[in-house]
């Protein structure tokens, strides 16, 4: 009996060895096919890549966003439809061959629209415009890659505070929008930018001129409806956006995003070279509980809108590779560092008279006659645009006749 119980213990002993093996086998090849698996995925990622960009795109649409850093990403996409002879629209006169309505595309603060925009075979926009997805994809080219720039509410809500504040109601005070809705929250009061939030809570609604610079602007540039406050709804609109627009760039990340749009654009790393701009002195305030849940309510839709593309952001840098990211940008950095040490150009010392005098001369553009004169409108084209304008701002165009 002794020895059959030797027997059977043996033979157990020798199943369980048996079955260990086959699992740590099975463990060894399980992981060895995940590392494959990765290995080949990232390496089609990277042919994909490479077979994606044979040349430079050439259609493409940035949705510029209000004080987001988007002037930044602007200076670099001319770098690129410059060195590619792209045609684009600009703000300008004779020497440009598209023009368009000042400072904006299309008729904004109203969807943009191509009836007033006096210019065929657009290829790229990068100016100022209200998103509407329809709209461009009727009139791009279908191979036409969208993208934007998003940032954190609370920072996107004083760095406009700041500027529609001071600098832009110095440089053109005489157009009643400019001034619009600060002088109707503050009535003409100095106030922080907390106090002004408060009180935006309680005034502003779609009657008051150009509310939507503080109420959801973001989402407002995209093309959604700043007023929206079902959390189903904003969810959904922005799911919709999603599938309409094929990256979405953050401004506190905006090297990694420079490399992100190299890709999107099948640009040279020397293409995205660009200066950074001069950090604006005012003061920046904390939200305290009460107040960020005055924000929260606020500006709802913003929040929603940049929580989730933040997410996505992050997931196109893993996506990316964090090595390939981390080496990526630190080859910018000092390209840009590089730059930013070169003496200034002649030309850029007078780029803030030019700036001014470009302004003030839009500033005096008051009358549906002077807005067809400036982008070659006819007449009775500049009239509908000057209406279409003043159904989106409150009628403070009032001006224009």
């Amino acid at each position: 009996m002794s020895w059959m119980k030797f027997v059977v213990l043996k033979q157990l002993r020798s199943r369980t060895t048996r079955k260990s093996i086959c699992f740590i086998l099975f463990g060894i090849l399980l992981v060895s096919s995940i590392w494959w698996s990765e290995k080949r995925e990232n390496r089609i990622y990277k042919q994909g890549l490479k077979n994606r960009c044979v040349e430079p795109v050439r259609h493409f649409v940035f949705i510029r966003t209000h004080k987001t850093g988007s002037t930044t990403v602007r200076s670099v996409i001319r770098n690129i439809v410059l060195k590619n002879q792209l045609s684009t629209l600009h703000i300008g006169d004779g020497k440009f061959k598209c023009h368009h309505s000042t400072p904006f595309i299309g008729g904004y603060p109203g969807p943009v629209n191509f009836r007033f925009i006096s210019c065929d075979g657009v290829e790229t926009i990068s100016e100022h415009h209200r998103f509407n997805a329809s709209e461009m994809q009727h009139h791009m080219p279908a191979d036409t890659r969208y993208f934007t720039i998003l940032r954190n509410p609370w920072s996107q809500f004083q760095s406009s505070y700041n500027y529609y504040k001071t600098s832009l109601n110095k440089l053109v005070s005489n157009v009643q929008c400019r001034s619009m809705p600060i002088k109707y929250v503050t009535n003409g009061t100095e106030i922080n930018v907390l106090a002004f939030l408060r009180k935006s809570e309680k005034l502003l609604n779609k009657t008051v001129p150009w509310y939507f610079r503080f109420k959801n602007s973001q989402a407002h540039d995209l093309g959604l409806d700043p007023m929206m406050e079902d959390e189903e709804e904003i969810n959904k609109k922005i799911l919709e956006l999603d599938s309409q627009i094929d990256s979405v760039l953050i401004s506190e990340h905006m090297d990694e995003s420079m490399i992100l749009l190299k890709n999107l654009l099948c640009a040279k790393l020397d293409d995205l070279v660009y200066q950074n701009g001069k950090t604006k002195n005012y003061e920046h305030f904390s939200l305290s509980h009460s107040d960020w849940k005055t924000f929260q309510r606020h500006n709802k839709v913003d929040i929603a809108l940049y929580d989730y593309f933040y997410k996505k952001f992050k997931n196109d840098v893993e996506a990316f590779g964090l090595d390939n990211m981390e080496k990526e940008t630190l080859k910018l950095r000092k390209m840009i560092k590089n730059v930013t040490s070169a003496p200034p150009r002649k030309d850029q010392h007078s780029s803030s008279k030019q700036k001014f005098k470009k302004w003030s001369k839009i500033g005096k553009l008051s009358t549906a006659e002077d807005i067809a004169s400036r982008i070659r409108l006819p007449k009775k084209k500049a009239v509908k645009m000057a209406k279409y304008m003043m159904s989106y701002s409150g009628h403070c165009y009032e001006l224009i006749s």
